[in-house]
């Protein structure tokens, strides 16, 4: 194989593979390299044409006898948007070899079809043989489909089955602890944030769900606790561009501070009176910004008792090398 080491030595960022100048029926003769060649196409050049006319020929080499080249040959069409071609090679890929990544494959083509039903049945379908009867990966497509589809309880039937098979799922606890939150069940949402916790996930997400299950659970001496640890993880860049402050603000709050700074007290019908309940997510807005104040208050001041620290102890170190010095 020829690589692009010469342009990538005279100038940075240069091509490692030159597909424009490649004989794609010369490696599609070398099936080992075929296959390398195939997945640097697709998931660094990102070029599912070329991916495609390599599949195309790789496949007919071998007499179309090959699940694998049929598999990223579906995966080059479901990328070109030749949805029922994709669907065809996937089919023809699991009559040869059946793999739970093709079948879930498969069934992203039907939800990109919206046809949603027909991935459920086929995920069923799969199941039902013995080879995928213990694939989590199928469970949790179809609890994925689930929830899409707004039936929330099938979605946690089987999220429940998904943890039977592997308690350490951690896409399983999360969508049960999202789902028992919003059941206003906010004490088993917390011991099932608390147990991602101990299995060494942490995020700003995670902590800021963990402080609304405190809260809600009236746990309020934990739930501060939380809020700044997910304020201290969060990631993000400071803009202070007043340009940009204020389209945000403008697409944002703008509209319901307007309408929270209005007296409508002082209106007769009761239905406006009504508009007032708009002040409180202004206090709320509020109390966020006094608690960001007082966590840049106390970083400060752990900053300064840590430099206060520091020059007492170079005071005294350079107190005893004195005392050393005179002796």
């Amino acid at each position: 194989m020829r690589l692009g080491t010469a342009s990538m030595l005279s100038q940075t960022g240069g091509k490692f593979v030159d597909l424009n100048r490649m004989d794609l029926g010369k490696y599609a003769q070398r099936p080992a390299l075929a296959r390398v060649l195939c997945d640097y196409i697709m998931q660094v050049e990102h070029n599912p044409k070329k991916g495609a006319e390599l599949c195309a020929l790789a496949t007919k080499q071998v007499e179309f006898a090959d699940w694998w080249w049929k598999a990223r040959l579906g995966k080059c069409y479901y990328q070109l948007g030749l949805l029922r071609e994709a669907e065809a090679q996937f089919k023809s890929s699991q009559k040869q070899c059946e793999v739970a990544a093709t079948i879930m494959e498969l069934c992203k083509v039907y939800i990109k079809m919206d046809q949603p039903n027909t991935a459920l049945s086929t995920y069923r379908a799969a199941l039902e043989r013995p080879v995928n009867a213990s694939s989590i990966q199928l469970q949790l497509g179809i609890a994925r489909i689930y929830e899409m589809l707004n039936d929330m309880a099938s979605g946690v039937g089987h999220h429940r089955k998904v943890l039977q098979s592997d308690n350490s799922n951690i896409e399983a606890i999360a969508c049960l602890a999202s789902h028992h939150f919003y059941c206003d069940q906010p004490e088993i949402s917390l011991h099932l944030y608390k147990r991602l916790i101990q299995m060494g996930v942490d995020n700003c997400e995670i902590w800021n769900n963990l402080g609304l299950c405190c809260f809600y659970a009236s746990q309020y001496d934990m739930c501060l606790q939380c809020f700044e640890k997910a304020l201290l993880s969060a990631e993000g860049e400071e803009v202070r561009d007043w340009k940009k402050i204020a389209r945000r603000y403008l697409q944002g709050m703008f509209a319901i501070d307007l309408i929270a700074t209005i007296p409508w007290s002082w209106q007769k019908n009761p239905a406006l009176k009504l508009l007032k309940i708009f002040k409180v997510t202004r206090i709320t807005r509020f109390t966020k910004v006094i608690q960001k104040l007082e966590l840049k208050e106390d970083q400060k001041e752990q900053e300064e008792l840590k430099q206060r620290k520091e020059r007492k102890e170079r005071e005294g170190g350079g107190g005893g090398g004195g005392g050393g010095g005179g002796g």
